[in-house]
């Protein structure tokens, strides 16, 4: 049966947008209200999701075969459901009938509404029946899910690209505060692309993060290209470095001055009689002509006794051995650092340089791959990944992340979440041609990795 015609849900992601203003209410100069606490109870309700986005399965007069698509998403072994209100001007009604059979069918709900975009002053394209009104969405989704509890959450779809938001963080307050009014209990999250929240291009984490990590409830992110996507996103989203474990980043479209730096160290005690020799691997993610700028350095008690230029060479992993028994002559203890030291100020040249197996022989402790035993210190916009994330009781802020990605690339995901780095997985499945992606064993893992955690939690157990 033919489909009503879906734009491709990674290039309306990808697609730029327009930062939307509204007028703000007095009641929105009263004393910031911090909805992403770590201790909120409904943020259980972010957690555990296995879910699919979108992809509705359509008859001829374009409106949602509901009847269908819940037989597929049982099959599929969803708990949660993402309905898109942006393909169709029927969608909010869709939603009113999908509702109540999604909760006999034991599937939770999450409205992700459409940004209005650019072009006409209500927006082209814009989810109907209130196109860029965000408060007015806020206030009917609340009302909607006050008749119907299996309505969780909702989202604003493309709610920030590299250059632009759909509201600012007082926007998103005041849509929070219409909601919640209403009904305490819905959750309110973002949906970006990993390329416009993390990772390679830098381009709005930390920056976003540090705006908005007290008004949004968690962030769907769509399209990791790799686990180092997810695991950055999830460190960031958890008031940790915006970089990997044992990695120095310089992010994109920063400027950096002389002397800049980010920094790991750790005391050693110095062994006697034996060799001291300083092993690991290492790679950086630049391999162009430009040099004098980003030094890679290896220093004892701040003495630099190793040094390489991020210039050249390639982008695989090298196994690198430094001598340090000079360095160490009569002493009984010292300080290793490595660090990423500038010599000259440059803007608009990202690099990433990441150890790995870094091994001290001839010194107590010999192994120093825990980044949690390093001390971080930094000048300037480069960003550490030694140090580790806080302890969860010692974070400002713990925000749900939520990954979107096809059904051919899922164990990726959820492999990150059986790990704990992130808290829901979701495909974009075609529900024409779908295939069982969540089975009951991989439900029954995530019930038992869920189990295990609260049990590791209530004894006190690593986060």
């Amino acid at each position: 049966m033919p489909r009503w015609p879906l734009p491709g849900l990674f290039s309306l992601l990808i697609a730029a947008t327009t930062a939307i203003g509204f007028p703000m209410p007095a009641h929105a100069a009263e004393k910031p209200v911090a909805y992403a606490s770590a201790n909120d109870p409904q943020r259980e309700n972010l957690r555990d999701i296995l879910g699919d986005f979108g992809s509705e399965l359509r008859g001829e007069n374009g409106r949602v075969m509901v009847d269908d698509m819940l037989v597929i998403l049982g099959q599929l072994g969803v708990n949660t459901y993402l309905f898109h209100i942006w393909n169709a001007p029927t969608d909010w009604d869709d939603l009113q009938l999908f509702l109540p059979k999604a909760a006999e069918a034991g599937i939770n709900v999450w409205v992700v509404v459409g940004p209005a975009t650019t072009g006409s002053p209500d927006g082209i394209a814009a989810a109907l029946p209130f196109k860029g009104d965000y408060p007015r969405w806020a206030e009917e989704i609340a009302k909607l899910s006050l008749n119907h509890p299996n309505l969780k959450a909702w989202a604003i779809d493309k709610f920030s690209t590299r250059y632009n938001t759909v509201l600012s963080a007082d926007g998103v307050r005041d849509v929070q505060a219409r909601g919640r009014k209403i009904n305490p209990k819905l959750r309110f999250l973002v949906v970006m692309g990993f390329g416009d929240m993390a990772t390679w291009n830098g381009a709005v984490t930390p920056q976003f993060i540090e705006a908005f990590h007290d008004v949004v409830d968690g962030v769907i992110a769509v399209n990791p290209r790799h686990r180092d996507d997810i695991d950055q996103a999830w460190s960031a989203l958890n008031d940790g470095p915006d970089a990997l474990a044992n990695e120095i980043r310089f992010p994109w479209e920063r400027q950096s001055k002389s002397g800049d730096f980010a920094m790991g160290s750790r005391t050693l005690k110095v062994l006697p009689g034996a060799k001291h020799v300083l092993h690991f691997r290492e790679r950086d993610t630049f391999d162009g002509p430009t040099e004098g700028y980003h030094f890679k350095q290896i220093l004892v008690d701040d003495v630099v006794v190793w040094e390489q230029d991020v210039a050249g060479g390639d982008k695989e992993w090298a196994n690198v051995d430094v001598d340090l028994s000079k360095a160490v002559e009569g002493k009984t203890s010292v300080t290793l650092a490595v660090r990423m030291y500038d010599k000259r100020g440059v803007g608009k040249f990202t690099v990433r340089w990441r150890l790995a197996d870094l091994r001290a022989e001839g010194f107590e402790p010999g192994k120093l791959d825990d980044t949690k035993e390093w001390k971080a210190t930094k000048q300037g916009e480069f960003e550490i990944g030694f140090g580790g994330i806080p302890e969860s009781s010692k974070r400002r802020f713990q925000l749900p992340l939520i990954v979107v990605t096809n059904a051919e690339a899922v164990a990726v995901p959820l492999q990150a979440r059986l790990e704990g780095r992130c808290e829901g997985v979701v495909t974009n499945t075609s529900l024409q041609d779908f295939k069982s992606t969540f089975s009951e064993e991989v439900r029954k893992s995530f019930r038992r990795k869920a189990s295990d955690k609260a049990d590791g939690n209530a004894a006190g157990g690593k986060q």
